[in-house]
């Protein structure tokens, strides 16, 4: 039996389809799984990819390093189990990939869960690799960006109708289906993280629960709310998205310039966690973070825009700031499907102010157009 799961190690994970109109009757089947290779390793477990005999699909596996995290797995699979079916009967394209099963393996140290997910194309990191390496450009074109930026809100508009919060927005758990042809599709990984979202409806202010509740995922990506130790929702997924997408425009730019105030959080943060995530140092360094943002993020976007025509880099500095500024002033609570649909017409519209430049930029290219082209080059 094994300790961990091991390369070449296979196991058993049963799937159940459940009874739909286009199937009457609900089915119970065996997959035997292989465990081909990791993909990715975090501090808390490991993803490996996974083949099914006699299946041409390929999956991913998750598990714990640890016997006391096994039961963060199980969550997982609830969450991920729960987002997905709130999309199929709302008609929804799936924000999250299809959950398989979480068999309990058994191991030299016991049953262990194993969450088995099919198998997504490659994650925004990816996705920016790729392009620099075909294109031979470091940039993604602004119009490119902005469209993964708009399929992220819509797939956290579906994790949120389900009261899911993800809370760990970042490069490598925005993923795609799919590499080429169509519009590319953000989905979202790694729920680990994420909470079921519960407030009553006379609850208009968000409850403090302090930093180690709250600062759980990128501090760059960090709403001034989570920074400050307040009870997450909906609106610090979304600035996180927003942040993290902005910085796909200029990726050898640190985030606003603030590198120096974020590593300085993470410093405090790092030696006061296991004893005060509210000591005095951390507060001090959340609140400068958020003070140095007051005055960078101006600075950081109009760099970021900086390889856009002069014709309308103004224009398109402006629309990101105030989408910022609206993200930052959203209220606390469950957010109305309108607010949604606003912020994807606002990205839109910066769009069509790059789209309608009568100067020739390759920064117009949709993601689709983008990578065709750097397809022909390689």
């Amino acid at each position: 039996m094994l300790k961990y799961p091991q390369v070449g190690s296979a196991f058993e994970c049963r799937v159940e389809t459940p009874a739909s109109t286009s199937n009457p009757s609900a089915t119970n089947k065996s997959l035997t799984l292989v465990i081909r290779r990791p993909l990715k390793e975090g501090a808390d477990g490991c993803v490996y990819d996974v083949e099914a005999k006699g299946r041409p699909e390929r999956f991913v596996s998750k598990s714990a390093h640890e016997a006391a995290y096994d039961d963060e797995i199980a969550k997982e699979h609830q969450v991920v189990s729960a987002v997905y079916d709130k999309c199929q009967r709302e008609g929804r394209l799936s924000c999250v990939p299809t959950p398989i099963g979480c068999p309990e393996v058994d191991t030299a140290t016991g049953k262990r869960n194993v969450l088995v997910l099919a198998k997504l194309q490659c994650t925004l990191a990816d996705l920016m690799d790729e392009y620099k390496r075909l294109a031979g450009n470091a940039l993604l074109p602004t119009v490119a960006v902005l469209e993964i930026l708009a399929s992220s809100i819509e797939a956290l508009e579906s994790c949120h109708s389900a009261k899911v919060i993800h809370r760990d927005i970042n490069l490598t758990n925005v993923m795609f289906p799919g590499r080429w042809g169509g519009r590319l599709r953000a989905m979202l990984i790694d729920m680990t993280r994420s909470l079921l979202f519960h407030v009553d409806d006379d609850q208009k202010r968000a409850k403090w629960v302090g930093r180690g509740k709250s600062m759980v995922s990128t501090f760059a990506y960090a709403s001034k709310w989570s920074l400050r130790g307040y009870q997450q929702g909906p609106r610090d997924d979304i600035m996180a998205v927003v942040r993290c997408l902005l910085s796909c425009l200029h990726p050898t730019l640190t985030l606003a310039r603030v590198s120096s105030s974020a590593d300085e959080l993470t410093g405090a943060y790092e030696a006061h966690c296991d004893t005060d995530c509210d000591h005095p140092e951390v507060i001090q360094a959340a609140e400068k973070l958020i003070a140095s943002r007051a005055t960078t993020d101006e600075r950081w976007i109009s760099f970021i825009v900086s390889p856009l025509p002069t014709s309308i880099r103004a224009n398109v500095r402006d629309s990101l700031l105030r989408l910022v500024s609206k993200v930052e002033d959203f209220p606390f609570g469950r957010l109305d499907g309108g607010v949604y649909q606003e912020l994807k017409r606002d990205i839109a519209s910066i769009e069509s102010t790059i789209a309608s430049c009568s100067e020739d930029t390759y920064h117009k290219e949709s993601l689709e157009t983008a990578f065709k082209r750097a397809v022909r080059t390689d």
